[in-house]
Parts: structure tokens; C-alpha cells; sequence
């Protein structure tokens, strides 16, 4: 199975002092990438080591 890769090309986060006026005018933020982007890029950096079980924080 071949991994998706995800690219970005010329995407830049935002600036701190843009991130903070939208948060304190309550807008929502334009990121070049969302939270899905960003899991969806982990779950297939694990499938291209092959890596079958992960977990976040302690071992169950």
C-alpha cells in the first residue's frame, strides 16, 4: 500500500499578530492545512514505516 503524501507548496502559517486579532475578533483562522491535513499525514507517515499500533501519551 503506498502512503499519501500531502505538500504544501509556498504555504506559510499565519502571523502571530494575525492569529491573535482573529482570535480576539472571534473570526476563524485561514490555515493552508487543517487538523484532518495534518492527522492524515501522520497516519500515512505510520503506514509507510509500516507501523501497525501508535498511541499518544501512556501504553494501554
Amino acid at each position: 500500500m503506498k502512503a499519501a503524501t500531502i505538500l504544501f507548496d509556498g504555504a506559510r502559517p499565519p502571523s502571530r499578530l494575525g492569529y491573535l486579532m482573529k482570535h480576539v475578533l472571534g473570526t476563524p483562522l485561514d490555515a493552508p492545512y487543517t487538523l484532518s491535513d495534518m492527522a492524515a499525514a501522520a497516519v500515512g507517515g505510520l503506514e509507510a514505516l509500516d507501523i501497525e499500533f501508535a498511541s499518544y501519551g501512556r501504553c494501554p
